[in-house]
């Protein structure tokens, strides 16, 4: 058995999106998070944490009022890339729980 890592926090979670701006205001809009920055990033060390051939993408973070982060990610070949979970017990099926 190989030692345990020995997390201490969650640093954000992240959602490929399709589309980055209507993420952007569902989030901050419907949600209230809070628009922390977007950029946009490329190249080779993209490919090499992502797996994706020749990616870009296009990032927002958003906050929301406890400090969680939330990352948002807009894929230029998303639409290329995997599918839609059938149900909430499909791999690859995610959720994020929100007090409200």
């Amino acid at each position: 058995m190989t030692d345990a890592a020995n997390v201490i926090a969650v640093d954000h979670t992240g959602f490929a999106v399709s589309s980055l701006d209507e993420a952007v205001r569902f989030w901050t809009g419907a949600l209230g998070f809070t628009l922390e920055r977007q950029s946009e990033m490329g190249g080779d060390f993209l490919h090499q944490v992502t797996g994706v051939d020749d990616p870009s993408v296009k990032t927002a973070i958003v906050k929301a009022q406890d400090g969680h982060v939330v990352e948002l990610l807009e894929y230029s070949n998303g639409l290329q890339n995997g599918t839609v979970p059938s149900g909430a017990g499909s791999i690859g099926a995610a959720h994020l729980a929100l007090t409200v």
